[in-house]
């Protein structure tokens, strides 16, 4: 494919740069209803590629006459085999990059980059995806069988295998295999006396045996069978205790936004220099590519640069920039982005790359790798203990925070209310609202945001998603209720 890619490139123009991202994936998959195998569908086979050409722009064509501006034209196509294919596909992204404006870009180029070595692979699913589906599904199906009082109205479990490649007209080459396993299931109660209800969970994760169904599947029988007790909580102020899981969903996209080196160029990080007191003492923050079995870890990033770990956090005050090669980090640890002598950190990632199927497709962006965050002091029976009154999260209906300004507003999906110490009743409805920065509240008050507030964190910290996370505990935050 390459030689095809380069040959038309270059008769096109010498001077273009282009890569080739391409990758493979064998699925094997179970559906089951009423808790019986419903289908069983091995292997489904998929394959895609993109062509990148990135095209330096003369003075004449940038935009209001600036230099060092690029064009980039891309282009996915689905069949690996077909050079004809490969051919039309690398012809439109030749086309393309004539019409498109961005940031003065090029590639990675030095060959003798080292990679480091990562753990993205179950060796279980490597070795036999097939037979493992099968032995997870028998599991699966004794595990849901377990409680009489549950009905399974559908459940889902797939296996992935995806290899990648990619190769650059500097003669970079890179390769990597990376595995998944994917749980969901919905489960409601049996008895009708109690009322329509149904709790959700969904998991995604490298391993088979991260997937934790031994511990994860009597807790979300408890879930549904609280589910139709679950009333709306009272309109106040709570204590909102977060688990890793629900704080993978609220803390990474803003910590992303404002440590990357993109949003600082275009005037809307709110973290201007290196020492900045950003939030608590207590709020230690990393973004890590490197961490094992991790969903956002990689030997490489899908630009050809090594990911690696960045401070980014330290005692509250900001530390550092993630970057990709369209907008490179300062090589010197000042905070200006204005340096010549720059770099990427490995954060140049395809959007969808950590989401357990083929990203090929998309173009390559900004964004944190795995977000780490230190542990406190704390344990999560003691932040139970110490809470009079709150809230302990479950489960949002969705939670997508504004990174740029911080605020949240989302539905309680499941969570249970916590007075004097003590564990209570499920809460469903109302919705949880505040903000990561300081600012003006819904009643006019100034408000110091929850990563100022936070005052308890658990010492152990979760893998989960793309992040490694603790619990915290936020002494006052808005829920709009009954």
């Amino acid at each position: 494919m390459s030689e095809s890619v380069s040959r038309i490139v270059k008769g096109e123009d010498s001077s273009l740069q282009w890569d080739l991202y391409s990758q493979r994936a064998s699925d094997t998959e179970v559906h089951f209803r009423e808790n019986k195998i419903e289908s069983f569908r091995s292997p489904i086979l998929s394959e895609g590629y993109a062509v990148r050409v990135i095209r330096k722009k003369r003075i004449e064509e940038s935009k209001n006459g600036e230099s060092g501006l690029s064009g980039i034209g891309i282009a996915p196509g689905n069949l690996l085999s077909n050079e004809n294919n490969v051919i039309q596909a690398t012809k439109f992204a030749v086309e393309a990059s004539r019409y498109t404006t961005v940031p003065e870009y090029d590639l990675p180029s030095d060959k003798t980059t080292q990679t480091k070595n990562v753990k993205i692979v179950d060796d279980q699913i490597e070795s036999d995806q097939e037979g493992s589906t099968k032995e997870l599904a028998e599991r699966v199906t004794s595990l849901l069988g377990k409680d009489p009082k549950i009905r399974v109205t559908f459940c889902k479990i797939r296996l992935t295998k995806i290899d990648t490649a990619f190769e650059n007209c500097f003669g970079l080459h890179m390769e990597k295999k990376e595995t998944f396993a994917y749980f969901e299931a919905g489960l409601s109660p049996k008895s009708k006396e109690l009322g329509l209800a149904e709790y959700w969970p969904r998991v995604l994760c490298r391993r088979i045996e991260d997937l934790q169904l031994e511990r994860e599947v009597p807790k979300w029988s408890m879930y549904a069978l609280d589910s139709p007790k679950a009333k709306a909580p009272e309109t106040g102020s709570y204590t909102l205790i977060v688990p890793p899981h629900v704080l993978s969903e609220m803390a990474p996209p803003v910590v992303s936004f404002h440590a990357s080196v993109s949003t600082l160029r275009k005037g809307m990080s709110l973290w201007k220099e290196k020492g900045q007191k950003v939030w608590s003492d207590k709020i230690t923050i990393s973004d890590d590519g490197l961490v094992d079995y991790s969903l956002g870890t990689s030997p490489f990033d899908d630009e050809g640069t090594p990911q690696q770990g960045t401070s980014l956090i330290r005692n509250g005050e900001f530390q550092n920039y993630i970057a990709n090669n369209m907008y490179p980090n300062p090589a010197s640890s000042s905070s200006s982005p204005s340096s010549s002598s720059s770099k990427s950190s490995g954060n140049g990632v395809k959007q969808s790359r950590s989401g357990g199927t083929l990203c090929y497709s998309d173009d390559v962006g900004l964004r944190d790798t795995n977000i780490v965050m230190k542990g406190g002091d704390s344990d999560v029976d003691e932040m139970i203990r110490e809470t009079k009154h709150g809230l302990l999260m479950e489960q949002f209906s969705w939670m997508l925070p504004d990174p740029m300004t911080g605020t949240f507003g989302a539905e309680i999906r499941h969570a249970y209310i916590v007075e004097n110490g003590e564990v209570r009743d499920p809460i469903k409805g109302g919705v949880v609202n505040g903000s990561f920065f300081e600012g003006e509240g819904s009643n006019g008050k100034v408000e110091p945001g929850v990563f100022n507030s936070v005052d308890l964190i658990s010492r152990e910290t979760t893998l989960g998603n793309s992040s490694v996370l603790p619990f915290v505990r936020f002494p006052e935050i808005r829920v709009s209720g009954r």
